[in-house]
Formats: structure tokens, C-alpha cells, sequence
């Protein structure tokens, strides 16, 4: 099972390396074993596990502007008083963190939850999950599946 999370930055950004260290500051286990050559992706680890593959996209790269464009198409048909904030930072995200989450980040939400915790602390933006929603700090502030 895996599956995409994006944290898509509606202000400044950061960068792996500021996420890397600081997810150490806050548990000695997290590490970003970065791809050879690229800063901008790698494999998020905690203690010997791959919690998932993880990458710095930004405007003008081929992958972002893909990911915003199914993001636009998933909401496009949701009737939602929220949908407009989702709508407006879509078209002004400055880049995003993409976490494809492998099992050992599945099986260990609270433990992920720590990277989520500081982007939203340290960098404004909405965190899209794949099969859920959007969310802010606090909720789910817009769906994308309905519930049968």
C-alpha cells in the first residue's frame, strides 16, 4: 500500500535539508537519506525504516505542474463553501513537498504526523492526502471522496 501526501506551500518555502534537520532535532531517529546528486529528493527514514520517498517540487518542474493539475481536476467537481480556499492556494502554491508514504509510514501515522507538524508550524500551507482531503493545521477542511 502507498500512497501520496503533499504539503503544498501557500508562502515561503523550505528545503529538504531545513526539513531533514529539523525533523532530527525533534527525534534522532528521522533522517532524509538524499538521492546521489539531487538535494531535492530522497528517502525518508525513521530508525532502519523507509517511512517514504520524499521530494521538493516547484513551480516550472515538469512533476508540480502535473500533481497542481490533477489536484485541480479532483476538485473541480466538489460542491464545497471551502472549495474556493483550496481553489486559491492551488493557483498560489510556491512548491511542494511530496511524501509517497510506503507501509512503514502507513503503519505509523503519529510518528509521520511529526514531519506534517513542523511544515505547518514553520510554513504556511494546506496538506493534500490522497483518497481523503485537504487539511489545515487542525481539520479536514475539504474532501475529495465521499463516503458510500
Amino acid at each position: 500500500m502507498s500512497y501520496f501526501m503533499r504539503y503544498l506551500f501557500t508562502g515561503d518555502t523550505v528545503t529538504l535539508a531545513e526539513i531533514d534537520a529539523a525533523l532530527r532535532t525533534i527525534d534522532a531517529n528521522f533522517r532524509i537519506q538524499f538521492e546521489t546528486g539531487d538535494a531535492n529528493s530522497g528517502d525518508l527514514y525513521y530508525e532502519d525504516d523507509v517511512f517514504g520517498e520524499i521530494a521538493l517540487n516547484m513551480p516550472g518542474e515538469t512533476v508540480y505542474n502535473e500533481d497542481l493539475e490533477e489536484l485541480r481536476e479532483l476538485i473541480a467537481p466538489i460542491d464545497d463553501l471551502l472549495k474556493p480556499m483550496v481553489s486559491v492556494a492551488l493557483d498560489n502554491a510556491q512548491g511542494m513537498v511530496a511524501l509517497l508514504v510506503l507501509e512503514a509510514g502507513h503503519m505509523n501515522p503519529d510518528i509521520l504526523e511529526q514531519l506534517w507538524d513542523w511544515l505547518f508550524d514553520h510554513a504556511p500551507g494546506l496538506l493534500q492526502v490522497d483518497d481523503e482531503g485537504f487539511y489545515d493545521y487542525e481539520k479536514l477542511v475539504l474532501p475529495t471522496t465521499t463516503e458510500e
